[in-house]
């Protein structure tokens, strides 16, 4: 298991993270145990190792999670939602959504709108062969 600390840094709401062995992890970052879990992939940490989120000299365990559940997933907030869990999108992948949208929105207006998208439930993250998991 690896524990995630983290204190407050340049102002409110953003946090540096470190391993509390003391090594650094993040500089500053809005959601520290998500990017931290995203960080913690690519230095190649398996996906199923365990992990927690604590507080620079707390032992208790605010947040727990796998690395590569936490890794999948980021913050979302709008003005009729408070903040909670979605899929996480990396930048190429946010891209290519808006692309299948795009082309979506290009089908429509040239043939009708699709019988499939009549029948709900439909997702464009399954057309885009995103996994929300």
């Amino acid at each position: 298991m690896l524990a995630i600390t983290i204190e407050e840094v340049q102002g409110r709401g953003r946090y540096r993270a470190q391993l509390a062995d003391g090594s650094p992890l993040l500089s500053s970052s809005r959601q520290p145990f998500l990017d931290g879990a995203r960080e913690l992939l690519k230095r190649g940490i398996d996906p199923a190792t365990r992990i927690v989120l604590r507080r620079v000299g707390s032992s208790v365990d605010s947040l727990r999670s796998t690395v590569g559940a936490a890794a999948k997933l980021t913050v979302q907030e709008n003005d009729r939602r408070g903040p909670r869990f979605g899929p996480w999108i990396s930048d190429s992948g946010f891209w290519r959504l808006h692309a299948v949208q795009d082309r979506a929105k290009a089908f429509v207006l040239s043939h009708g709108t699709p019988d499939w998208v009549l029948d709900p439930p439909w997702s464009l993250w399954s057309l885009s062969g995103l996994d929300r998991s």
